[in-house]
């Protein structure tokens, strides 16, 4: 297979879904997956030893990256195969880890890794716990119509980036602002 790509293969695409950067054929191949090696090798040195309780935690967080990089990956590789490639797959991926996170957000004891942490609610359990609970309904279903989204391609590529933007940017400042609230009560 690596001898039916071309010496060139895309690494960006843009707004509308269609690539605008390419690199050489083994960077392109190669980048994304070193890449996210090393960011899980990074997150296995910057956290302390998994205990029980947060090596389920640990595994799930070191999973999202190969995810999404598969996904990537394949928009990639099927471009440079001159398949149609479908860049809403990648999207796909971000509401399915969307939804995993907002499954699992709420049940996360304070930690220096995941969750919906501010400096705030760090050292506060009653406001961690409710600011976690807020933050997973919000990511779960902000992960479903994500996923929707990019399933029906409703607004197009544009429409989803500025959706899946806009929509993180909001989940941040909505849980920020209850949280901090929920601190001072």
């Amino acid at each position: 297979m690596l001898r039916r790509l071309p010496e060139k293969l895309p690494i960006h695409f843009n707004a509308e879904g269609v690539a605008d950067q390419y690199a050489g054929r083994m960077t392109a191949i190669l980048a994304l997956p070193i890449i996210c090696a090393v960011l899980t090798i990074l997150l296995t040195l910057i956290t302390n030893k998994p205990t029980a309780w947060n090596f389920k935690l640990f595994l799930t967080v070191a999973a999202i990256g190969p995810l999404l990089s598969l996904s990537i990956q394949s928009v990639i590789l099927m471009t440079g195969l001159e398949k149609d490639a479908d860049v809403s797959i990648a999207f796909v991926v971000v509401g399915i880890v969307f939804i995993l996170a907002g499954n699992y957000i709420p049940t996360v004891r304070p930690n220096s890794i995941v969750g919906v942490r501010y400096p705030w609610i760090m050292d506060d359990d009653e406001a961690w716990t409710k600011t976690q609970r807020l933050g997973g309904k919000m990511m779960f279903f902000f992960g479903i119509i994500v996923t929707i989204q990019a399933i029906t391609k409703l607004g197009g590529v544009n429409g989803m980036i500025t959706f899946l933007l806009g929509g993180t940017i909001l989940l941040v400042i909505i849980t920020a602002i209850y949280s901090y609230a929920v601190a001072r009560a």
